[in-house]
């Protein structure tokens, strides 16, 4: 009969690699929910199918370049450290990717309401009435 500490053990590594393996699933799923959604990003954004699968194909190529990397980062340094700079630096590039364009669109916005034009956002249900 193994002692009560292999168990504990046990329990602990079943729960990690459980945790580690719906990490895994939930970056698979959210990277393979892009592509069903080309045609429609085609049709709003106005881009090739070639773009779309360019930006796929650059942002698969990144990940296969930085998941070494950040192996090899976790054997130096721990996971703890690597996973905490790589959420902040995950979030850091969300609220810049969403900053990147604010000036452009107020200018754009601005220009439009000084000269008096209706400022109607495009979208694709819009285009249907």
């Amino acid at each position: 009969m193994p002692a009560p500490t292999d168990r504990a053990a046990f329990r602990r590594d079943v729960r990690v690699i459980g945790l580690i393996a719906a990490a895994h699933f939930f970056s698979h799923f959210f990277q393979l929910t892009l592509p069903p959604l080309f045609p429609l990003l085609k049709e709003i954004w106005g881009v090739p199918y070639v773009a779309l699968g360019l930006a796929m194909s650059v942002f698969y190529a990144a990940s296969g370049v930085g998941q070494p990397v950040s192996g090899f980062l976790v054997d130096r340094m721990g996971a703890h450290r690597v996973l905490l700079g790589g959420m902040a630096l995950f979030s850091a590039s969300i609220a810049l990717a969403g900053l990147a364009f604010v000036p452009l669109v107020v200018a754009f916005y601005l220009l439009k309401l000084r000269r008096d034009e209706r400022v109607v956002p495009s979208t694709p249900l819009s285009r249907t009435r």
